[in-house]
């Protein structure tokens, strides 16, 4: 009854939008957890972009039943085209996205659209869950980003939290799938995926909304679970395309230039390094170089000073606490490395950022060794 009277007056609550492409072994999961969401008044717009295994026929099968599921069928275009077409389409007052290899919990939208509007947020967040399937067994790792859970659940007085008080918050995951957008936000500043960027374009899209929020909240319960391993992920390329990382903070430094947002270039120059020696980590050796010679030719056009912020850790835990002295000792070391044109500092400084990285993870193993 309630679904009937939002389509009625013409009013939707949410635009779900979900990109799929050759995710049919895990669509169905995908698929079944949007169903049984508890929130009335939503669309999913489904876009089958070019799959050429059975994702299309179980789209369909479910568009037959729900009449919530709207489907898109288009040549492949990949993550931006894909969602671009459908954020065009959207008719929603917040906008959602959702991976097709991923699921949600039944009330994850509900919360979020209980948050906006309670809070009138631009943009919500809630942790997640990455999860490993092995078999029939999944195991589960928390990830709820604690600096930022910290620092947006925090009472503010009825204050609105932003990109300009809390910079820090151009260092939380660039993920889109586990957050809702208002749409009058996206719209009025004209913020799409970018078309020239080929892995890691959702980076560029959640920084650009921030830059342009005048309000971001935090939840710190997991609502989204993130597929993790598998054949065919973005998250698995080696290839070039890891070069993106970098035009990504080429493009940010452009749009916060552009809107004088001097103020945030330290933020971006943490990003920047950290962005960047991501990439690098993750890049076939074979394009090493060419990734190394741009990330020189990145840094080398920066202006001079370069100055590094890093956030408070002072609340978080000893893990959080850690990494953060790392990247204090580290970052400016890696600046130096790559203004310099150093290649031997500066694999010494990656390896070192390597080892450090595995720590956590030792000891976690270590620990469970002896349980």
């Amino acid at each position: 009854m309630r679904v009937l009277l939002y389509i009625t007056e013409g009013i939707l609550k949410l635009s779900v939008i979900v990109p799929v492409y050759n995710t049919a072994p895990y669509l169905k999961g995908c698929l079944d957890s949007l169903v049984k969401q508890t929130l009335p008044g939503i669309e999913f717009i489904l876009v089958n972009d070019g799959s050429t295994d059975d994702s299309l026929a179980i789209l369909q099968s479910y568009a037959a039943q729900y009449p919530q599921f709207k489907i898109i069928n288009q040549p492949n275009r990949g993550y931006s085209g894909a969602r671009n077409v459908a954020l065009a389409q959207a008719t929603g007052e917040y906008i959602g996205f959702v991976d097709s290899d991923d699921y949600i919990a039944a009330d994850m939208f509900e919360k979020l659209i209980r948050q906006a509007e309670q809070t009138k947020a631009d943009m919500i967040s809630c942790s997640f869950y990455r999860f490993f399937p092995s078999g029939d067994k999944r195991s589960f790792s928390l990830d709820s980003n604690e600096l930022f859970v910290r620092l947006l659940s925090t009472p503010r007085n009825g204050s609105s939290c932003t990109v300009i008080d809390y910079g820090e918050l151009l260092l939380d995951h660039g993920f889109v799938w586990n957050r809702i957008y208002k749409t009058s936000l996206l719209r009025k500043n004209n913020i799409t995926f970018p078309l020239d960027i080929s892995f890691g374009e959702d980076t560029y899209f959640h920084r650009l909304a921030l830059l342009h929020a005048q309000n971001v909240v935090y939840i710190p319960e997991p609502l989204y679970y993130y597929r993790q391993g598998r054949n065919g992920s973005q998250t698995c390329s080696s290839d070039r395309r890891n070069l993106s990382f970098l035009l990504n903070c080429q493009k940010l430094y452009r749009v916060a230039e552009s809107l004088r947002l001097q103020k945030l270039l330290p933020w971006l120059n943490h990003l920047t390094l950290s962005l960047g020696a991501l990439g690098y980590e993750r890049i076939a050796p074979a394009h090493r170089d060419e990734y190394y010679r741009q990330f020189v030719q990145l840094i080398q056009t920066r202006p001079v000073p370069f100055p590094i912020a890093y956030p408070n850790y002072q609340n978080t835990g000893l893990l959080i606490k850690a990494r953060y002295k790392a990247l204090r000792l580290l970052h400016p070391l890696l600046y130096r490395a790559l203004k310099k044109d150093r290649g031997i500092f500066f694999n010494c400084i990656m390896w070192l950022r390597v080892f450090l990285q595995s720590l956590p993870n030792m000891f976690k193993q270590r620990e469970e060794k002896h349980l």
